[in-house]
């Protein structure tokens, strides 16, 4: 295996990989899209090259340097067009001219071989290449000199002018991108010297293969083109194991020619036993670069880093509960203050009536009864708060809505939010946990007070769903600003938050406890209008 052949794969490799990574992480952005179409092409020119050396036959590598032409042609223009998207430039006539004529040049590449294509020598005594001065096409000569370069030179220039007008991260980004991108058209021109009867070994290949590390640096410390990577363990895995098996595979043909030069064999058994010990020896090697990378990037090993999230998943749920419970704390202090004002006035009086029997039947009747008014409040805020297992009962779903509302009205009054309350006037009754179940109509209804900043209307209504008549349907309306279309279908995943300081548990908890009711809860929402849940419950009707 020749070391041009070696390069090829590198360059075919390294674009191909960056390519694939980048239409994972592309996210709709144009300039992005544009990029991968160039990695793609700078990819097909490594495989079409590789498959021109390879061969041993004058006409198949006249072939496939036919083919490679399609990258040499197309990759200026796309080149160019991405810097104008990334730059944000409105040049839609010149690109529109551009890849008409790529288009000419490809024409003649084809069906006019003899103005445009020159031909083909076996060099170095290892490969095929191009040999244009054999025979010189003028349409070649005009592409060279007069588009080639030209647009190349010119889209440099645009990159350089906003370099030197940029600053902070965006001067830092096309810093990089410059360098990168100068390194990897030098190895592209370094690799057309044989072709132009220079006896220089195309060494200058490898520079080709290297841009994309550059660009992927950039992207991942400096968000060039404004991606923000996070990088997944399984990419990273199957990037070790590309590299890997590439390593192995040069290896070993390495190895079987270093012993048969050495020892003269040539024998299949002495080939499979080193094969064998290579792979043998490969393995722990894999594994130890697999634990560096682990610790590297995702700061631990697989089982340490599934503890920790499921330690921070115990965590951040017991953060909700708290809130939650807190919450219901608010609006218990409002309650309780009601009787503890009875129980106070009727004590102010109490000396001054103590020959009143009257009197103190009354304080002894309205005292006890404030003070069990207490203790079921405490009762049910300890209850609610305390961990415990799904507790199934039969519940009247409209006193349970009552009393949440009951409990945020503090905030709804503060808030300038007005209730509106529409609930079947049948009983209703479902088998369910009554705490967990306040618990996610909390969560969902101190979601819509927390939105409505400025005021707003908060609708529930309760009714028998029509399409469904042993199914509840409960509507939870706000008039808050609404939920984008791209994060609507997020908002029931766990740590997916907007809100500063949340955890995104909230609604993740409420879509658990309704779907352990073999219940159904999904949203609408409109920007700038509001946001709808609906909450589907099997119900008893009486």
């Amino acid at each position: 295996m020749s070391i041009f052949i070696i390069s090829e794969i590198f360059t075919t490799v390294s674009t191909l990989s960056m390519a694939v990574f980048l239409f994972f992480n592309r996210k709709g952005k144009k300039a992005v899209i544009i990029w991968i179409y160039f990695c793609l092409l700078v990819s097909i020119w490594g495989i079409t090259g590789l498959g021109a050396t390879l061969t041993k036959s004058h006409i198949t590598a006249l072939t496939w340097f036919q083919l490679a032409n399609i990258a040499s042609i197309l990759c200026p223009v796309v080149f160019y067009h991405f810097i104008i998207s990334y730059l944000d430039l409105e040049k839609k006539i010149q690109l529109f001219i551009l890849y008409g004529i790529g288009f000419i040049f490809l024409y003649f590449n084809f069906f006019k071989i003899d103005l445009y294509f020159g031909e083909v020598s076996y060099i170095f005594n290892e490969f095929f290449y191009v040999d244009w001065t054999k025979k010189k096409g003028i349409v070649y000569i005009i592409f060279y000199i007069g588009f080639y370069w030209i647009l190349l030179l010119h889209s440099f220039w645009l990159l350089i002018k906003n370099f030197r007008h940029s600053k902070g991260v965006k001067r830092n980004q096309l810093k990089y991108f410059i360098v990168g991108m100068s390194i990897g058209w030098l190895g592209g021109h370094g690799d057309f010297l044989p072709a132009f009867g220079f006896q220089i070994y195309p060494y200058s290949n490898f520079l080709i293969a290297i841009f994309p590390i550059i660009i992927g640096y950039a992207i991942w410390q400096h968000q060039l083109m404004n991606i923000e990577i996070v990088i997944k363990r399984s990419l990273i895995y199957s990037s070790l194991v590309i590299s890997i098996t590439l390593i192995y595979v040069i290896l070993v043909f390495l190895t079987e020619r270093i012993f048969q030069g050495t020892f003269g064999y040539n024998s299949s058994i002495v080939s499979i036993i080193i094969v064998f010990t290579i792979a043998m020896i490969g393995t722990p090697i894999k594994n130890k670069i697999q634990i560096l990378i682990d610790h590297l990037f995702f700061k631990g090993s697989t089982l340490e880093l599934a503890e920790q999230n499921e330690a921070l998943r115990h965590e951040i749920a017991q953060s909700e509960k708290f809130k939650a419970v807190a919450t219901l704390a608010s609006g218990m202090a409002h309650e309780i203050k009601n009787p503890l004002t009875a129980i106070k006035t009727f004590t102010e009086y109490l000396p001054q009536k103590l020959d009143d029997k009257q009197f103190l039947e009354k304080f002894s009747k309205i005292a006890s009864s404030e003070v069990n008014r207490i203790n079921d409040l405490v009762n049910q805020l300890l209850d609610f708060a305390k961990p415990s297992p799904l507790k199934l009962e039969p519940t009247d779903i409209h006193p349970l809505i009552e009393d949440t509302i009951n409990f945020l009205s503090n905030q709804c009054i503060q808030n300038n939010i007005k209730v509106s309350l529409s609930l079947n006037p049948y009983p209703l009754s479902l088998t369910a946990d009554k705490n967990q179940l306040k618990q996610a109509l909390l969560n969902i209804i101190l979601n819509a007070i927390e939105v409505m900043k400025t005021g707003g209307i908060l609708t529930i209504r309760t009714e028998i769903n029509p399409s469904a008549p042993q199914t509840l349907l409960i509507t939870i309306k706000d008039t808050g600003p609404g939920i984008a279309k791209e994060d609507l279908k997020h908002i029931f995943e766990p740590f997916f938050t907007k809100k500063d300081g949340g955890t995104g548990l909230g609604l993740a908890i409420t879509y658990g406890i309704i779907e352990q009711h073999q219940g159904k809860i999904k949203v609408k929402s409109t920007v700038g209008k509001g946001t709808e849940f609906f909450i589907e419950l099997p119900v008893i009707i009486f």
